[in-house]
C-alpha cells in the first residue's frame, strides 16, 4: 500500500487505530466463537486473571461488589469460585466447584426447587451447590454486583469470593506495545489492519465476511 516510501502511514494516526479498530473486531470475533461454544475463553491465558472479593451476607445470599472500574476493564466473566484458598488475595487453591451462573428467572425459581444449584429449601450441606446470578446494578450505587447463593457458604471465618474473567485487551499506543491475543490469530489482525486502512484510502476493502472470518478464527485457535 506504499511501495513507493511516501511515509505515508503514521504511527500515532494510522497504525495504532487500525489495531485497536482490528483488537475490537478479533473481540467481536471471539465472543461470537464463545457464544456457540466452539472456543472456550480459558484460551486465552493472557488475557485470564482472577479478583478475590469479600462478600457480604444479607438473609441467605451473598453480595459481591464489584467496584465501579469492573466492567471498564472486564471482557466475560469465565467462572466464580465459591471460598477459594488464597493469601493475600492471590488465589492459590479451589475447594469448590464453580457456581453455576443462573438467569434471574431462574434465580428466583430457584428458591422453591431443591434440585437446582443455590436453592432456598434446606437440604443436607454436601449436597448444596452454590449458583449466581449478575452482575447487575442491583443497588442503585453505579456498581456492578454478583448475587450468590447459599448465603451459608460465605458465613464465618473470612468468606472470599473468586471471579475468573477475561480482561479487555489494552489499548493499542505504540509499535512497541505487546499484543497479547496468540499468534495464531496475529496474521487475522494484520488481515484486518490493511482491511481498515485500505478503506481509509479509499480503495476496495480487503475485509471478508464475519461468518467466514469466525470460522478462520475457530480453525486457528484449534488448530
Amino acid at each position: 500500500m506504499d511501495d513507493d516510501n511516501s511515509n505515508r502511514y503514521r504511527e500515532v494516526a494510522d497504525l495504532a487505530p487500525a489495531a485497536n479498530s482490528a483488537l475490537d473486531y478479533l473481540t467481536m470475533l471471539f465472543t461470537a466463537a464463545f457464544e456457540t461454544k466452539q472456543i472456550f475463553p480459558e484460551v486465552l491465558s493472557e488475557l485470564t486473571v482472577v479478583d478475590i472479593f469479600t462478600p457480604t451476607v444479607v438473609g441467605g445470599t451473598a453480595k459481591v461488589d464489584l467496584g465501579v472500574t469492573f466492567n471498564d476493564d472486564t471482557w466475560v466473566i469465565v467462572g466464580v469460585d465459591p471460598n477459594p484458598t488464597e493469601s493475600s488475595t492471590v488465589l492459590t487453591e479451589t475447594l469448590n466447584r464453580f457456581a453455576k451462573r443462573l438467569t434471574l428467572e431462574e434465580w428466583n425459581y430457584a428458591q422453591e426447587d431443591p434440585f437446582v444449584p443455590g436453592t432456598g429449601i434446606s437440604i443436607p450441606t454436601d449436597f448444596q451447590r452454590a449458583c449466581y446470578t449478575g452482575p447487575g446494578n442491583y443497588f442503585g450505587d453505579g456498581h456492578p454486583y454478583l448475587l450468590l447463593r447459599p448465603g451459608s457458604m460465605f458465613t464465618g471465618g473470612t468468606p472470599r469470593v473468586g471471579v475468573w474473567k477475561l480482561k479487555k485487551h489494552p489499548v493499542i499506543a505504540a509499535g512497541t506495545d505487546v499484543l497479547l491475543f496468540p499468534a495464531a490469530v496475529h496474521p487475522l489482525l494484520e488481515q484486518k489492519m490493511l482491511s481498515i486502512i485500505s478503506m481509509q484510502q479509499g480503495q476496495s476493502p480487503l475485509a471478508v465476511s464475519s461468518d467466514k472470518e469466525v470460522k478462520e478464527l475457530i480453525t486457528l485457535m484449534v488448530g
